[in-house]
């Protein structure tokens, strides 16, 4: 690799804010993320060239640490405590056990990905649970039902 490809691939990753220069020293991010102030922690690079000898191996460098980041920040499943304390803040209708027992059948995953909010799951099996009991209402229920929202509303 040429010197000058080494020099392009250092602008390229300060334009993008992998790596940083302070008094002509290079730096990369080690959060992964870019910081605005002072204070994040930069891991210091002797020697551009003799650290980084392809742009490659830069990115590949950040990738290693967003992935550590990300396992740092990883899930962990809620009690039933949790479950059913958030269901009656919510005043919904989702039964924490099923909830939970379901959850933990399927390794904690939604689709072909690790869970990463179980409240947006609480959220998301609460509209479904709406949506079912509205397609098997009689036309007057559902009418019933949302003057009782709008009433609900108007006097918030």
């Amino acid at each position: 690799m040429s010197i000058s490809s080494v020099h392009l691939a250092l602008k390229v990753l300060i334009e993008k804010k992998i790596i940083s220069v302070k008094d002509g020293e290079y730096y990369f991010l080690k959060s992964g993320f870019p910081m605005p102030n002072d204070s994040s922690p930069l891991e210091k690079i002797s020697s551009p060239l003799e650290k980084i000898s392809s742009p490659l191996e830069i990115l590949n460098y950040k990738k290693d640490n967003l992935k550590d980041n990300l396992k740092d920040r990883g899930f962990t499943p809620p009690t039933i405590t949790e479950i059913e304390d958030y269901c009656k803040e919510r005043n919904n209708r989702v039964n924490p056990h099923l909830w939970l027992a379901h959850y933990e059948k399927v390794g904690w995953m939604v689709g072909r990905n690790k869970m990463k909010n179980w409240r947006a799951g609480v959220r998301y099996w609460e509209i479904k649970d709406r949506e079912r009991a509205e397609k098997s209402m009689t036309l007057d229920q559902r009418d019933e039902l949302q003057r009782n929202e709008a009433e609900a509303k108007a006097t918030k």
